[in-house]
């Protein structure tokens, strides 16, 4: 998948390729310096956006601190509790706490803080917090797509939190998490003029949600509707995907990879169909993230314990020899692939600018206040006002492009 939107190589790049051209410096040279401008660019574009575009006030320095100007991107996570929030924090600070290091929080998104999003009863479908966020670049903006497990459903615009679409259907009056969404994806139409949404619900413990809609197609390419046209089921729907090349679409639930298609037949009416020959059955269950492997047409499949790549092309599965079905291993699969914890990996992404793998491991009824980085390793703890803030899961910012 292709990075765009603010975080794309800038022009100022363009020395460096210059002196590695003229003084052939070697590659590793050459990553780090593009690493260097690229998160110098991407840092200031955040802390112009906090400062314009209101939300939690970022406290303006003179300029990038050394280890955002490294090229790490911002670390996304989905806070819970009653602070609820996706935050884009600060890849140079250790501690994250909003009370006493406003500056450790770059932006943040709170549908109970935005006008845009009172008909979709915040106050009760984002409490208790969100259970994805994603970036995605569609035709030059930038959007957050998050949705929360009582009910809230959103693609946003990024940074001015502008609504493009959101909902609050996936709930019942007697159930809060009967749905309980854990993904949400862009899937843009043929012609690449708009997108639909798609978002995939767990239901309630091991129960499906009503009428088995773990997999929902909303047509918002046809308006503003929150009324899914076409949903599948698919028991423990918790990761999504679009894959552009193959015009399919990927998700995670238990231990199956299903790839669906979009039948576009009835252009109002957009239907979820099945392809049995890409879907596959994974080595291990409790599927949790699903995500691409930057630059690979791979996927990150995490689990309950172990953590996968799968390579699409090859039909192969990558990881643990330890697992029935792996038949290969990716670089550094002993350090991300293996960690044994209580409720396994919730969150898994590659920053395509650094190679650095950010996680999520649960440890505390399935959240953590830790993020990991790896390669080289490093953690983040999550505060606030100096108290552990819990959350589900970590992923870098960088926009991806769908199409």
């Amino acid at each position: 998948m292709a990075v765009s939107g603010a975080y794309m190589a800038s022009p100022c790049t363009e020395p460096v390729v210059t002196a590695v051209a003229e003084k052939g410096l070697d590659e590793a040279w050459w990553t780090t310096a593009v690493g260097k401008l690229r998160g110098i660019v991407m840092f200031l574009r955040l802390r112009a956006a906090a400062a314009v575009c209101g939300g939690l006030v970022l406290l303006l320095a003179s300029g990038p601190s050394a280890e955002a100007a490294s090229g790490a991107a911002p670390v996304l996570v989905t806070a819970g509790g009653t602070h609820s929030a996706v935050l884009a924090l600060d890849p140079a600070k250790q501690v994250w706490d909003p009370v006493r290091d406003p500056a450790s929080v770059l932006w943040r998104f709170d549908p109970r803080e935005v006008a845009a999003y009172a008909d979709t009863q915040p106050a009760k479908t984002w409490v208790d917090g969100p259970n994805e966020a994603k970036m995605r670049s569609f035709k030059g903006q930038d959007y957050l797509l998050t949705v929360a497990g009582k009910g809230f459903a959103g693609v946003v615009k990024y940074p001015g939190k502008e609504r493009y679409w959101a909902s609050d259907t996936l709930t019942t009056s007697a159930d809060a998490y009967a749905y309980n969404p854990h993904s949400i994806e862009m899937v843009p139409t043929p012609d690449g003029s708009a997108f639909d949404v798609v978002v995939a619900s767990t239901g309630h413990g091991s129960a499906a949600p009503p009428s088995d809609r773990n997999v929902c197609l909303f047509p918002r390419s046809q308006g503003p509707t929150q009324t899914a046209s076409s949903c599948q089921k698919l028991p423990q729907a918790h990761g999504l995907a679009w894959d552009a090349g193959r015009q399919r679409l990927w998700a995670l639930g238990g231990n199956q990879l299903v790839a669906y298609r979009v039948d576009r037949t009835v252009p109002a009416t957009p239907k979820l169909k099945v392809d049995t020959a890409l879907s596959v059955t994974v080595p291990w269950g409790a599927g949790h993230d699903l995500n691409w492997v930057p630059g690979q047409d791979r996927l990150w499949v995490a689990t309950g314990t172990p953590v996968f790549q799968y390579d699409i092309g090859a039909g192969q599965w990558l990881g643990d020899p330890a697992y029935d079905g792996v038949s290969g291993q990716y670089p550094g699969w002993e350090t991300v692939g293996t960690k044994v914890t209580a409720y396994g990996t919730k969150a898994i992404s590659t920053d395509p600018a650094t190679g650095q793998v950010v996680t999520a491991q649960g440890k505390v009824d399935e959240l953590t206040d830790v993020a990991e980085v790896h390669f080289p390793e490093a953690q983040h703890q999550l505060k606030y006002d100096g108290a552990v803030w819990y959350f589900y899961k970590a992923r870098w910012l960088r926009a991806e492009t769908a199409g």
